[in-house]
C-alpha cells in the first residue's frame, strides 16, 4: 500500500515509456561513475531508439562524493558525522593505479603531482572529471538522462516480482533524524532497475566479543570470567571523522588499534602525526597491510630517542584487560578447523601493552542495505560466515612456490574472497538481475575497479550484457573459485592450510625480497588476476579502453600490472636501519618506478616529509608556466 499523502504521480505510466527507468543509490564515487558511464555513451552516439535509460540519482547529502568529503565541506549544512572522512586522510594506493584515461591527473592539475595525495584532492580530481562531461552534476541535477536529487534519503525500497517493477520509497533528509525507520515517504516511484551505489563504510564492524572483553572484562579465553573493564577511551575508525574526537583520544596517548587493514595504516600514521607517544597494531592474521610495512616512522622525540619505532605491529589479539583497566593482554590467534573460529594459541607466552590511553577498532564496516526488503539484500556477513568446498582431485597449478610448499591439500572448508560475493555474480543479484551493486570490496585498483563495475550495470540496463542463465552462473563463479585457488596470493586468503604452509616459510624467506625474481612472478600472477577480471568487464561493456582480456593483457594492461606491483613495492623500499630515512613513511619515498599509463607523466616528491604537512597545506606547487 503507498502511505497517504505521497506523490505517486509516476506509478505505472514509466512503464508504458520506451526508456527504462533507473534508481541510482547513492552519488559518492560509485554513483558518480555510472552517471560518467552514462553520459560518455550518450556523446558517442549509444542512445538509439531510447537505450540507455532515464536514471534518478538518490544522495542524502547537499552535494556529490560520498566518504570522499571533508569535515569541512562544500556543503555548509550537513552534519559533520554524514558520509565524511577527515580532513588530513591520503591515499594509500599510488593514485597511477585508478588513473582515469579521459581526464587524466594532467588534465586536471596541470603539472606533475606527488603520487600519494590527500583524498580531499583526489575527491576533487575525479568529481571534476564528471563535471567535465556532465556540468549538470552540480547545476541542480539535471540532465536529459538524469536527475539528482541531492538532500533525499531512501526510505525502503521493495521489488514486485509479477510487475518485474521496483517501488523506492523517499524523503528528505533530515540530519536531526537517527533512524531511518523513523521517515515517512514523500516521494514513491517504480524503476526497471536499481542500483546500490551507497558506498560500503555504512555502520562500524565491530567484533562482539573483542567489544564486551573492553566493556565488560569478558576473558576471551573462556568467555565468562569477568575481570576489569577497559579504562580507556574506545573508538571504531569511522570516528576519525572528527578532529574533536581523535585529537584527544590520541595525542601523547599509547594507542592500541585492533585491526592490520589500510584504515589500520592510515590511522597510525595519522595518530604519530598527531603526537601519539606509541601505537600498537594487532593483526590477527599476520598478512594485512600494517603487515607489510618495511619501515614505520620514528620520531625524534623525548620519548622515543630517535630509535624506536613509533608503530609496533603484532600479531596478536586481546584476550584480558589486566592492571585495574590500565593494561591489555594479548596473544597470537590460531584457527579452530571443528568450531569454524579464531582461538588464541595458549602455548605461547602472552603480549602485555602496558598504560593503553585508547583501543580503536580498525576491523571494517557493514554496507548499508538495511532500507532494500530482504530480497533485494546482499548480506556482507556471508564473506566471513559461508563456506565452499573444492573437488576432492583438486590439484593446484605449479607456480614459484610449488618447490618449496609442495602439494598444500585444501582445507574442507574454503572462504570466500572480496572478489567472488556469496549470492552475487558480475555485480549483479543472482536471485534478481534487476538488481545490481556497485562497490569496491577489495582490489588494488579502487576507482577503475569502481569504473567496470559501473560500465557493466549499464551494460546490463541497456542489453549490450546479458545475464546468464542460473546454470551458467554457477558454472562460471565455480571456475572463477578455482582460478583463486591457483594464485598463491589469493589462495592463502581462503583456504587455511595453505594460509598455515605460507606462514611457516618464516621471515627470511624469498618472498620478502622485492627484488627476487621469484617473488615477482608471484605478485605479477596475483595482480594479473585483477587486471584481468577489470579488463574483462571492460571489454564486455563496451568501455572505450582497451586493456586485453582475462588471461591475455595487452600492453596497457601488463603495464597496469606493473604500476601495482610498483604500488606494493614503495612499503618495503625503506630501511629501518638507515638513520637519515627513519622520519620516512612509505609516502615519502620518490615512485621513480611509477609514471602514468597515459601520459608517461612520472610523479614528483612531496614538497617536505609527510609527518610535517598540515591538513591545511598544498602539496601541489604550482609551477610557472609564463616564461
Amino acid at each position: 500500500m503507498f502511505p497517504e499523502n505521497v506523490n505517486q504521480s509516476l506509478r505505472g505510466a514509466n512503464h508504458k515509456q520506451k526508456r527504462k527507468r533507473v534508481a541510482l543509490i547513492g552519488c559518492g564515487a560509485s554513483g558518480m561513475c555510472f552517471l560518467n558511464a552514462l553520459i560518455t555513451r550518450k556523446k558517442r552516439g549509444d542512445d538509439v531508439d531510447n537505450l540507455l535509460p532515464y536514471v534518478t540519482c538518490f544522495e542524502q547529502a547537499a552535494e556529490p562524493g560520498g566518504c570522499w568529503r571533508g569535515v569541512h565541506s562544500d556543503a555548509q549544512d550537513q552534519p559533520q558525522n554524514l558520509a565524511c572522512w577527515y580532513d588530513d586522510v591520503w591515499s594509500n594506493v599510488a593514485k597511477e593505479c585508478f588513473e582515469f584515461s579521459d581526464y587524466t591527473y594532467h588534465d586536471h592539475f596541470g603539472q606533475s603531482v606527488p603520487t600519494f595525495l590527500p583524498r580531499k584532492d583526489l575527491f576533487q580530481y575525479f568529481k571534476q572529471r564528471t563535471l567535465t562531461h556532465d556540468p549538470a552534476l552540480l547545476n541542480g541535477g539535471k540532465h536529459e538522462l538524469h536527475e539528482i536529487r541531492f538532500g533525499t534519503i531512501v526510505v525502503n525500497a521493495t521489488y514486485d516480482e509479477t510487475c518485474k517493477v521496483f517501488t523506492v520509497a523517499t524523503a528528505p533528509f533530515d540530519p536531526k533524524a537517527d533512524k531511518r525507520h523513523k521517515y515517512k515517504p514523500t516521494m514513491v516511484e517504480e524503476y526497471d532497475y536499481c542500483i546500490w551505489a551507497a558506498g560500503i563504510r555504512g555502520k562500524p564492524r565491530i567484533p562482539r566479543s573483542l567489544l564486551n572483553l573492553l566493556r565488560k572484562g569478558i576473558n576471551m579465553l573462556d568467555k565468562q570470567t569477568c575481570d576489569t573493564p577497559f579504562a580507556g577511551t574506545i573508538l571504531h575508525s569511522i570516528h576519525a571523522r572528527s578532529p574533536d574526537r581523535l585529537l584527544p583520544a590520541v595525542s601523547g596517548k599509547r594507542v592500541v588499534l585492533i585491526g592490520d587493514s589500510d584504515s589500520a595504516v592510515d590511522l597510525s600514521l595519522h595518530a604519530v602525526k598527531l603526537g601519539a607517544s606509541k601505537v600498537f597494531v594487532l593483526s590477527r592474521s599476520g598478512y594485512g597491510d600494517c603487515c607489510y610495512m618495511g619501515s614505520w616512522p620514528c620520531p625524534k622525540d623525548a620519548e622515543l630517542g630517535g630509535k624506536d619505532s613509533a608503530v609496533e605491529v603484532h600479531v596478536a589479539v586481546p584476550f584480558r584487560v589486566i592492571d585495574n583497566g590500565k593494561s591489555i593482554e594479548c596473544g597470537p590467534a590460531i584457527w579452530n578447523h571443528e568450531e569454524e573460529v579464531y582461538q588464541l594459541e595458549e602455548d605461547e607466552d602472552p603480549i602485555v601493552i602496558k598504560n593503553v590511553d585508547t583501543v580503536i577498532f580498525c576491523t571494517g564496516y557493514v554496507p548499508n542495505t538495511e532500507f532494500l526488503s530482504d530480497s533485494l539484500r546482499v548480506n556482507a556477513e556471508d564473506l566471513f560466515t559461508l563456506c565452499w568446498s573444492a573437488p576432492e582431485d583438486f590439484t593446484m597449478r605449479e607456480n614459484a612456490l610449488t618447490p618449496d610448499l609442495g602439494e598444500v591439500v585444501p582445507s574442507h572448508d574454503l572462504g570466500f574472497s572480496g572478489n567472488l560475493i556469496p549470492g552475487m555474480h558480475r555485480s549483479v543479484l543472482i536471485s534478481n538481475p534487476r538488481m545490481m551493486y556497485i562497490m569496491d570490496i577489495n582490489s588494488d585498483y579502487p576507482l577503475l575497479q569502481l569504473e567496470s563495475e559501473a560500465w557493466m550495470c549499464l551494460a546490463f540496463c541497456t542489453g549490450d550484457m546479458e545475464f546468464p542463465a542460473q546454470e551458467i552462473v554457477e558454472e562460471e563463479r565455480q571456475k572463477q573459485m578455482l582460478e583463486e585457488m591457483n594464485i598463491a596470493y589469493l589462495r592463502w586468503s581462503v583456504d587455511p592450510n595453505y594460509f598455515e604452509a605460507l606462514y611457516d616459510l618464516g621471515d627470511d624467506h624469498w618472498t620478502d625480497d622485492y627484488d627476487h625474481a621469484q617473488t615477482i612472478q608471484i605478485n605479477e600472477e596475483y595482480l594479473g588476476y585483477y587486471v584481468g577480471l577489470i579488463a574483462r568487464n571492460l571489454k564486455d561493456s563496451k568501455y572505450p579502453v582497451d586493456f586485453g582480456t582475462y588471461g591475455e593483457l595487452n600492453d596497457l594492461g601488463k603495464k597496469l600490472v606493473q604500476l601495482g606491483f610498483e604500488n606494493i613495492k614503495l612499503r618495503h623500499l625503506l630501511d629501518p636501519d638507515n638513520e637519515e630515512s627513519r622520519w620516512k613513511t612509505f609516502r615519502d619515498v620518490n615512485p621513480k618506478a611509477l609514471s602514468s599509463i597515459y601520459t608517461s607523466e612520472v610523479p614528483t616528491p612531496l614538497p617536505k616529509p609527510w609527518l610535517e604537512i598540515r591538513s591545511d597545506e598544498s602539496v601541489i606547487n604550482k609551477q610557472d608556466t609564463t616564461s
